[in-house]
């Protein structure tokens, strides 16, 4: 089925220090309302929080803008639409934007990405990092794109991955 073909833009690169880890967060705010669907879940690893597991953005808003703006050490940040429903954070979200110290991804079902102004979100995005390289690729939710992007698994290990396009 459409909605269980994920599609990733990964880009890989240097953060992009101009642009603040609060202007990442209200970004990814903003680009999942766009896209039709409620930010409502983050995570977040930094010096003084450490989620193992997706915290509701709604409870725990007041805290993560309080690490995102005392200069906290921040790892890596990500933001989730998930459905009220949903069992595995990992594979159940409708959208999830991320950024670490070496990439960043956007994650959308299939029929979101055929709906993006792609140059549109690809500029956007390219705001956060120094672009090395990237791609834009999908495969079956279950497979868990992250794992791509993070290079933790070979490309000769996903079963449904497809390169739609090297950046």
């Amino acid at each position: 089925m459409l909605e269980d073909i994920l599609v990733s833009i990964t880009l890989y690169g240097e953060i992009e220090h101009k642009y603040s880890w609060l202007d990442w967060y209200k970004h990814c705010k903003r680009l999942i309302f766009q896209l039709g669907y409620q930010p409502n879940y983050i995570s977040i690893e930094s010096d003084s929080i450490k989620s193992d597991k997706v915290l509701n953005l709604e409870k725990k808003e007041k805290k993560i803008l309080s690490s995102i703006n005392s200069s906290d050490n921040i790892k890596w940040l990500s933001v989730y639409s998930l459905p009220d429903d949903f069992t595995t954070a990992a594979f159940d979200y409708n959208v999830l934007l991320t950024r670490n110290s070496k990439f960043l991804s956007m994650i959308v079902n299939k029929e979101v990405y055929l709906n993006l102004s792609l140059d549109s979100t690809l500029s956007e995005l390219e705001k956060f990092i120094k672009l090395n390289s990237g791609e834009i690729y999908e495969m079956h939710r279950d497979e868990s794109p992250l794992l791509y992007a993070a290079g933790l698994n070979e490309a000769s290990e996903f079963d449904t991955l497809k390169i739609i396009k090297k950046l």
